[in-house]
């Protein structure tokens, strides 16, 4: 599996193989006989994400609309077979340029609602996000799981204050930062490149127990140093991030109101010169005549 990911350079796929932690992906592969296999795959069917199942000798058949391989499938039919979900589910996923405007990370961004406790709304599930405990509130901790999972997706309402009722006390909770961190990471192919500017960190942010965390820290290291564009955080980098990466991030760390803007680059000043003025006129003239140092003249 490991081996096919790398082929699929070859396509101009960027892949990475991670152990599945429960968290949304593009693709899953788990083996047929194996029992937390089973579970993985029903949470993924559930989610539509695309599932491989790797079927031994005694493992049952795929169900429908999974794509069944024998353990020992040759790298090059897997990478085939990879090529055709990624692609077929990058499609499904992408956001046109009119609506990603409004998607929620992008609204709870904006100047208005920033450092503002409101209320979010998708469907029956409502989170409240309040920047004053730092903590996100939800009736349950599907329902948090669930905002995470769609946080990214239009049709998300946001209301100021606590419009749901909810009880922090008797609610499930999760750290705001983390819980916007995850959620724009997850969706981060559906949002909008972030804004062109100069951007920069005065608190570090709470990153929890996020998955991929060291590449998050690397980044947030940058913008507490100096400020940052959005350009030059992506080629510090290098290959190990992406453009939608570490605008997820950004987006993430705005809407938490960490991030502060800060203008333009300054331009560095010219160094003065070392270089004395010469002098012109009859005297400088004479004292280039006679081999005199010009500001002697």
């Amino acid at each position: 599996m490991r081996l096919a990911a790398k082929l699929l350079a070859a396509y101009k796929i960027n892949a990475r193989v991670e152990a599945w932690d429960g968290t949304r992906c593009h693709l899953l592969v788990a083996a047929g006989e194996d029992a937390y296999g089973a579970q993985a795959m029903a949470l993924a069917r559930k989610r539509g994400t695309p599932v491989v199942t790797m079927l031994g000798d005694e493992a049952p058949p795929g169900q429908d609309g999974d794509h069944a391989v024998a353990c020992d499938v040759p790298a090059a039919r897997l990478v085939k077979l990879l090529v055709e979900l990624l692609e077929s589910n990058a499609g499904a996923e992408e956001a046109t340029e009119s609506d990603t405007q409004e998607r929620l990370p992008c609204v709870l961004a904006s100047p208005r609602l920033r450092g503002k406790r409101v209320t979010i709304a998708l469907g029956s599930v409502s989170v409240l996000i309040d920047p004053d405990s730092g903590r996100a509130y939800a009736p349950t901790h599907s329902d948090l799981l669930h905002a995470q999972d769609n946080f990214c997706k239009p049709g998300w309402t946001v209301s100021l204050g606590n419009a749901a009722n909810l009880v922090p006390a008797q609610c499930a909770f999760a750290g705001l930062e983390p819980f916007l961190i995850a959620a724009t990471q997850r969706g981060r192919q559906l949002l909008p490149p972030f804004p062109t500017g100069q951007y920069r960190l005065e608190t570090w942010p709470d990153f929890g127990s996020l998955p991929s965390m060291a590449r998050l820290m690397h980044l947030a290291s940058a913008l507490t140093a100096d400020s940052c564009t959005p350009t030059a955080l992506e080629s510090a980098m290098g290959r190990t991030t992406s453009a939608s990466e570490v605008g997820a991030l950004l987006w993430a760390l705005a809407a938490s109101d960490l991030l502060q803007s800060a203008g333009p680059a300054p331009r560095a000043s010219p160094a003065p010169s070392s270089r004395k003025p010469s002098r012109t006129g009859i005297w400088g003239a004479i004292a280039r005549r006679f081999g005199l140092a010009p500001e002697l003249g």
